[in-house]
């Protein structure tokens, strides 16, 4: 300043010669406005002469480099308020904090949202905000490899309970040049549990399909709602002795058997909601905030209170499992604080989750009753074809013995109704093996032409009686296959024996096999009447008979077949057209080494 001045003395002291000049001087008066004496630095100058003498006047107008910095600093604080001004108004929570994990700020929208003062949030750092999961671990690493991620973690409020947050987060450089973190977030849980629960119920519906045994199908779905709905669900089923708790999942593995133990066989007649009051009404029960008071109320003593209490099960959601009009037993997600507390709209949802529930367990049921039905079904079998093949034997052997003695064709009636009879009896008994998927194999390597000339040699006597033409035919690159003779010999003779009996006189029945390195085809056509295209889906049943048979048998034979083909891991198919003929086609792997194979010894 004081070399500033200086010039302008120096300018005085030349003032009226040099600079003064260009003034107006009026009344002995110069004023020269604005002089701009270098280095930024301005002055007005006014002097007034009286005579010889003048009088110098001199201000500072400004300092440009000054005022350049003066504008900074504004601008600066300016642009600070603007983003405090954001920062601070913000709907979305947004933290500031170091890649170390220390938080340094917060906004009131994320203090509001983790229920936590500012310094709270700072003293409680990342490790106290953010959930550390698979989620939080692959965010972390992607930010750290990326400079910035995205994600649904979870966030843990003071009062430990979490919510889901859609939390964004960059590393940046501060004016200072340290490195800093920002995090900006919003709670989702409300939407991201409404997607998540969409999931679970067409998870469900897999899940549930996936077993017929009861079990399997309860433990399946408890499984699936935890930990991505509920904390903990349970699924309590009526039995004749009480209530059984058949189904319990934890998102914490080792408290399973807490639960399992409040769960008491007797129902509270008393009970204004939950599981008992769920059992007894059919109806729904919510407790979107369990209390003291409200355990008092439902528990039997004050041992049940504790044992409740000690749960620390904040809200929970049960439904009933109703199929056919009958309450089957109750379905119950619970929050104790690592999901977010239950509301209205949890219930609807829940309540789809049961519908599914109960109609898997109804089938479930079903298929037990039905198994055991047919378990029952076997053993009368067994025991009836083994009473009644004792008397036939004995009929047997009596008639083949008078038969010696004094041969008559009513002794020949008596042993073909023997040997019909039993024939029946074991169609009756692989019948019941067959629907069960278990006919016994012992399969070999057989010549294919070879199972076909036995089959020609049983069948062409009957053929030429009628009289029909009966062609019987190998093709392919494989002369051999590995399937049970027996009972490939057994299945085609069937077939063959209805393509004869439904065919008429001067008709053709072919019998050809053909196969190659992964699979052998057995087909048996005719020219008989046909079947209806109405019958073609049944003629697999067993017991079933069509409207034009003209000879009522068992009805046993087609479904033997069809046990065949399917033991050996094939299946069997049927084209007919009424009045042209029909085709039966049997498709068989070449070797047990196929996958679809399945033997049972």
């Amino acid at each position: 300043m004081a070399r500033q001045l200086d010039r302008v003395f120096s300018i005085g002291q030349c003032a009226q010669s040099d600079t003064l000049h260009v003034c107006p001087v009026r009344e002995g008066i110069a004023s020269c406005p604005g002089i701009d004496l270098g280095s930024g630095f301005v002055v007005d100058l006014v002097v007034r002469f009286v005579g010889a003498m003048a009088t110098w006047r001199v201000s500072v107008q400004h300092d440009i480099e000054a005022g350049a910095r003066l504008d900074e600093v504004s601008n600066n604080q300016l642009e600070e308020a603007r983003w405090r001004s954001l920062f601070e108004h913000s709907l979305d929570g947004v933290l500031l904090t170091a890649p170390d994990g220390r938080i340094l700020a917060a906004n009131p929208a994320a203090c509001a949202m983790l229920g936590r003062t500012e310094r709270d949030v700072c003293d409680a750092g990342r490790a106290g905000i953010v959930v550390v999961d698979d989620a939080a671990l692959r965010f972390l690493d992607q930010r750290q490899r990326e400079g910035h991620a995205r994600g649904i973690l979870t966030l843990r409020r003071k009062d430990g309970s979490t919510f889901l947050a859609d939390l964004t987060s960059a590393i940046f450089e501060s004016a200072s040049g340290a490195l800093r973190t920002s995090m900006t977030f919003r709670d989702v849980t409300e939407s991201e549990r409404g997607r998540r629960v969409l999931e679970i119920l067409a998870d469900a519906g897999r899940v549930l399909a996936s077993s017929l045994d009861e079990s399997t199908t309860l433990k399946n779905l408890t499984d699936l709602v935890v930990p991505k709905l509920a904390d903990v669900c349970v699924v309590d089923l009526l039995t004749p002795d009480g209530v059984a708790r058949v189904a319990t999942a934890h998102r914490d593995p080792s408290r399973v058997a807490e639960f399992v133990q409040v769960r008491r066989r007797g129902m509270l007649p008393h009970a204004t909601a939950g599981v008992d009051y769920v059992l007894r009404t059919g109806e729904p029960s919510c407790v979107f905030e369990l209390s003291d008071a409200w355990l008092h109320a439902n528990t039997v003593d004050a041992t049940h209170f504790e044992a409740a209490r000690k749960l620390g099960v904040r809200s929970f959601v049960a439904v009933p499992l109703v199929a056919g009009g009958r309450t089957l037993g109750a379905l119950t997600v619970m929050s104790d604080g690592g999901v977010p507390p239950f509301g209205e709209a949890d219930l609807s949802l829940v309540r789809a989750l049961g519908v599914r529930a109960a109609t898997a367990i109804d089938n479930a049921h079903r298929h037990a009753e039905s198994l055991d039905a047919r378990r029952l079904r076997d053993e009368v079998l067994g025991v009836v074809a083994h009473d009644l093949r004792s008397p036939l034997h004995t009929i047997q052997l009596a008639a083949t013995l008078l038969a010696r003695r004094t041969p008559s064709t009513e002794l020949e009636t008596i042993q073909r109704a023997v040997q019909r009879a039993d024939m029946l009896i074991h169609d009756l008994l692989l019948a019941a093996k067959a629907e069960g998927g278990r006919i016994p194999l012992v399969p070999r390597t057989e010549n294919l032409a070879s199972i076909l000339d036995e089959v020609d040699a049983i069948h062409r006597t009957l053929a030429e009686s009628k009289p029909l033409e009966l062609v019987v035919t190998t093709e392919g690159t494989a002369p051999s296959a590995v399937v049970d003779r027996h009972r490939i010999v057994q299945m085609l003779s069937n077939l063959t024996a209805n393509a004869i009996k439904f065919s008429p006189p001067g008709g053709r029945v072919e019998v050809r096999a053909r196969a190659d390195a992964e699979r052998v085809v057995f087909t048996v056509s005719d020219t008989g009447i046909g079947i209806a295209a109405d019958d073609i889906p049944h003629v697999f049943d067993r017991y079933w008979q069509g409207r034009h048979s003209p000879d009522l048998g068992a009805g046993l034979g087609l479904s033997i077949c069809r046990g065949i083909a399917e033991s050996h891991g094939g299946h069997i198919s049927v084209a007919s057209t009424v009045g042209t003929g029909t085709t039966f086609e049997v498709v068989l792997p070449a070797s047990p080494s196929a996958p679809s194979l399945a033997i049972e010894a």
